[in-house]
């Protein structure tokens, strides 16, 4: 059974927000991050880049070879919501860029005068734009219809989102003390009113 992804008149749709997510995204990451990495980075950058497209390629290899694992029971629905929390993401991930304006790196890089942003998302959320790319990711996994997909997309995202999120709060504790301290304890990581 062919994932949705390749099948007509599927392929057109998924292919299309694929690209129209994707490509833009790479290339707001690219502009801003021509600068060599921060000390304060600690690779989590090259962790986020290797990791997400790893991960990415590794779900797509197993939709077609991981045949047992394929979404048979309403796998069109499925396809769908995958869809949508592909598009959910990307509309968080591109709320979180124009919050954080200039302030935006896709590198760790804290500076001591730098400003704790408590707009918008970031009013509940430390990392609401990792919470985009994990509701973007795991579309991906729902809309390639495999729950071996959807697994590896999981650990990608625990390991690589994790650790960037240990680097990043680290850093900003390192560097701006108390205040981000209590912005911690004012907000959750990634899920709302949970963690």
């Amino acid at each position: 059974m062919r994932p949705l992804p390749f099948v007509y008149p599927y392929v057109i749709v998924f292919w299309t927000l694929y690209v129209g997510v994707f490509v833009p995204e790479f290339l707001l990451i690219r502009k801003a991050g021509r600068r060599r990495p921060a000390r304060q980075d600690r690779g989590s950058v090259f962790v986020i880049m290797l990791g997400n497209g790893v991960g990415a390629t590794i779900a797509f290899v197993c939709a077609f070879e991981a045949r047992g694992a394929a979404i048979v029971t309403g796998r069109v629905v499925v396809f769908w919501i995958g869809l949508a929390l592909i598009a959910a993401g990307a509309l968080v991930r591109q709320h979180c860029f124009r919050v954080l304006g200039a302030s935006f790196k896709p590198v760790v890089d804290v500076e001591p005068s730098q400003a704790i942003v408590e707009r918008g998302a970031y009013r509940v959320l430390r990392h609401p734009s990792y919470a985009g790319a994990t509701l973007l990711f795991l579309g991906l996994g729902f809309a390639l219809t495999n729950w071996a997909s959807v697994l590896v997309i999981l650990v990608m995202l625990a390991v690589v989102y994790g650790y960037r999120m240990h680097v990043e709060e680290a850093a900003l504790v390192a560097t701006l003390g108390d205040p981000y301290r209590q912005y911690m304890a004012r907000t959750k990581r990634i899920v709302p009113f949970v963690w």
